[in-house]
C-alpha cells in the first residue's frame, strides 16, 4: 500500500509527513539436480500364464502352434537424487508498476496488493 500520514503542528505550521511504500524483496534461488541411475533389475511375480492362439478345426497339415506366455514382473530402478542450491543476487520491486509516461497508475493497483 502506498500512502502518506501527516499532521499539522499548530504552533509552527509545520507538516510532519511519513511516506509509505510497499516493496517486494526478491531472492532468486537456482536448484541444480544431480541424478544417478543404476542398473535396473527385474523380478517375476506369480506364475506365468499361457494364452493359446486362435482355435481352428483340426488341421493335419499344420506344422506350427501359436500361443503367448505372459508373466507379471517388477522393474526395480535404483536412483540416487541430490541437488545443489545457489542463491542469486537479491533485488527489490517497489509498489505499483509505472505507466509509460513515468507516472504511477492510480491507487487501486496498490489496493489489490492487500488481498
Amino acid at each position: 500500500m502506498i500512502g502518506i500520514d501527516y499532521e499539522i503542528e499548530k504552533k509552527d505550521k509545520a507538516c510532519r509527513i511519513i511516506g509509505y511504500q510497499n516493496a517486494t524483496v526478491l531472492a532468486p534461488i537456482k536448484v541444480k539436480p544431480k541424478v544417478k541411475i543404476h542398473d535396473p533389475k527385474t523380478f517375476c511375480i506369480g506364475k506365468p500364464v499361457v494364452i493359446p492362439g486362435a482355435v481352428k478345426d483340426h488341421d493335419k497339415d499344420k506344422k506350427d502352434c501359436e500361443f503367448t506366455v505372459a508373466q507379471k514382473i517388477v522393474v526395480a530402478v535404483p536412483i540416487e537424487i541430490e541437488s545443489d542450491a545457489f542463491a542469486g543476487d537479491p533485488s527489490i520491486k517497489c509498489g505499483c508498476s509505472e505507466s509509460k509516461d513515468g507516472h504511477h497508475e492510480n491507487f487501486e493497483c496498490c489496493e489489490e496488493e492487500k488481498k
